[in-house]
């Protein structure tokens, strides 16, 4: 096979790979789409520049970690961020339900007042 032949051919692959991983990714989850392109990206750019062994090895070493961090830096901010939105929803939830007590008391109050003043016609 000639090397234009194998470049298209894995050209062919990866493009192939990246839509059944894009499919995967919009199943699983931003997370996973994360990981998944991350991987078909470094390996994408390995096959576009190939180097020794041990050298690739040690790229593909670091991008790992690289995108592993990243992954996790996400994660924490979107827990933190998850977790300051459900404090939120929770406080205007209790303000809501504040605000409708008040109101129900108010109502009440008024209701009975309006009945203690209402002349009695028998």
């Amino acid at each position: 096979m000639t090397a234009a032949a194998c470049s298209l051919a894995n050209m062919a692959y990866l493009r192939k790979t990246m839509k059944e991983e894009f499919v995967m990714a919009e199943r699983g989850g931003l997370l996973k789409g994360i990981l998944i392109g991350g991987a078909v990206g470094a390996a994408a750019g390995l096959l576009f520049a190939p180097k020794p062994g041990r050298e690739l090895r040690s790229d593909l070493k670091n991008r790992y970690s690289d995108v592993s961090v990243k992954t996790k830096g996400m994660v924490s901010d979107m827990a933190t961020k998850t977790q300051n939105m459900v404090k939120q929803v929770g406080q205007q939830a209790t303000d809501i339900m504040d605000r409708t007590k008040s109101a129900v008391n108010a109502a009440k109050t008024e209701a009975q007042s309006y009945k203690n003043e209402e002349p009695n016609i028998n």
